[in-house]
């Protein structure tokens, strides 16, 4: 996210968004670090996700094995 002097009184700011698939660029974001805030929130939120997503995973294969 930057914001410059302007975005910091008016609140806006531009965010930048790397992904595998490229660089992406919005400017004139209104709220922009409550926008990095929500988009970080969610990136954490899917990680989380993932992870229990392997963890229960594992768990079956590990109870799969057992009960032979």
């Amino acid at each position: 996210m930057k914001q410059g002097l302007g975005g910091k009184i008016f609140n806006y700011g531009t965010i930048r968004v790397d992904t595998a698939a490229g660089k992406f660029e919005f400017g004139g974001v209104k709220d922009a670090n409550g926008f990095k805030n929500a988009l970080m929130a969610q990136t954490d939120k899917f990680e989380e996700d993932r992870m229990q997503q392997q963890a229960s995973q594992m768990a079956q294969a590990m109870a799969g094995v057992l009960n032979r």
